[in-house]
């Protein structure tokens, strides 16, 4: 195996490239300026693309009603078609996402229902309708996940992934120069970013791109091209989210279930909350149109 180009550059000029990196004016600095600098920074850093096993994955779309009337129109009038709760068509996506910039097309999933709720951060009163979606062909996403590869080398969780990665990096200098950018790369995809505040994610999509552009050095070229990439949720612990191509969420996803809650309360750790399903749906028309079944549960159930 050929080994690491990282051997050609110091960890002190990989740190000064972040600490410059990090003055950048995001706000006043275009996609196309920025793909430069992050280009430099991340040649030769390995990624190891595996085949997510998820057979379903998880989608939701928060409704905020102001008022009794506005909620029960709401919940009387839920999306009537599946493309509603797919990506948005191009010309609806007007700001940056976490992977997108304007006008660009990616399905955001999460790998559970309470992650997907969570990620939508809802409020009591809230209605949030979730979509799930199923694998329908027998080979799973293939994926790359920020921060994992680092993950298996610490904790040994994956003795193959970090066997190729050990001996691509071929020695503890490189993996120290590996560390220092997969924690870069891994925050600034997992950052926080606020209403209003979206520019803020230019970095992040950066990266996306460039990881979709095969500029990441890769280890497992054999195994074919990028769905897109898995990335530790911010609003639930233990939930891993999904960035996915349009173009591959077409391929290997279809829907499964709808489900419409109406979030109750709210406990003290910000993170969990009771809801009420009000609605479900199990069957989907080949023109996409969702047949609800209308269900005003009382059971206030928790996540």
């Amino acid at each position: 195996m050929q080994k690491s180009p990282l051997s050609s550059v110091s960890a002190d000029s990989i740190l000064s490239q972040i600490s410059r990196l990090k003055l950048l004016d995001l706000k006043n600095r275009s996609i196309n300026e920025l793909r430069i600098p992050f280009d430099k920074l991340i040649y030769g850093f390995p990624i190891i693309k595996t085949r997510f096993p998820q057979q379903t994955v998880f989608r939701a779309r928060k409704m905020s009603p102001a008022g009794r009337r506005q909620l029960q129109k709401y919940i009387t009038n839920p999306f009537s078609n599946v493309e509603e709760l797919w990506y948005p068509p191009k010309g609806r996506i007007t700001n940056y996402g976490r992977a997108n910039s304007i006008g660009e097309q990616v399905f955001y999933c999460s790998t559970t229902e309470a992650c997907t709720v969570a990620e939508v951060r809802p409020d009591i009163g809230d209605v949030v309708t979730i979509l799930e979606c199923e694998l329908m062909t027998e080979n799973p996403p293939i994926v790359q996940a920020w921060g994992l590869t680092a993950f298996a080398i610490e904790e040994k969780s994956d003795g193959k992934m970090a066997a190729k990665l050990l001996n691509f990096l071929d020695g503890s200098d490189n993996l120290q120069k590996f560390k220092l950018i997969n924690e870069y790369v891994d925050q600034e995809f997992t950052k926080i970013v606020p209403q209003g505040a979206e520019y803020k994610y230019k970095i992040s999509i950066v990266l996306f791109e460039l990881l979709m552009q095969k500029k990441f050095y890769d280890l497992d070229d054999g195994i074919g091209k990028s769905d897109g990439l898995a990335y530790q949720s911010i609003a639930w612990q233990s939930g891993v989210n999904l960035a996915i191509r349009p173009e591959s969420i077409d391929r290997l996803y279809r829907p499964r279930s709808c489900r419409m809650l109406v979030i109750a309360n709210k406990a003290t750790d910000p993170l969990r909350f009771e809801w009420r399903l009000v609605n479900e749906a199990r069957r989907f028309l080949d023109s996409g149109s969702i047949e609800w079944k209308w269900d005003d549960h009382r059971e206030i159930r928790r996540y």
